[in-house]
């Protein structure tokens, strides 16, 4: 909180997550996650990043992914008005980043994000 940042998940990220196939992790992965959905009414935010995700599962912006989910949920990243995407998807997300250079966000590992942020974790500490 101290932080002034927004952490989102988009619907789509808890459909994915429910896909964990490790029940523990699965249910801790939704949990988690649950903190950063509005659940509640749907604003006009969220329509957003969920109408364009839903556009660029078909979009050549994006098609270096091969995977329709990935695209839904960069596009959904992208509605929010994200700064950076992260994600431990190595196989078809991060391995594809260097041709996804004009989408306006950053896509980091989250070893990345941490490096990039762990200069100021005392601050918040």
């Amino acid at each position: 909180a101290r932080a002034d940042w927004d952490l989102v998940a988009s619907p789509k990220t808890m459909e994915e997550l429910s896909r964990t196939e490790n029940e523990v992790l699965c249910g801790n992965l939704l949990e988690y996650v649950r903190g950063f959905v509005n659940l509640g009414p749907v604003c006009d935010e969220r329509r957003h990043a969920v109408d364009l995700g839903r556009r660029l599962i078909d979009s050549s912006f994006v098609a270096a992914l091969p995977d329709a989910a990935d695209r839904e949920l960069i596009g959904n990243a992208i509605g929010f008005g994200c700064d950076a995407f992260c994600t431990r998807d190595w196989a078809t997300i991060v391995r594809k980043r260097d041709k996804l250079r004009q989408i306006p966000l950053r896509i980091l590992t989250p070893t990345e994000w941490w490096a990039h942020i762990k200069p100021w974790a005392r601050l918040w500490g």
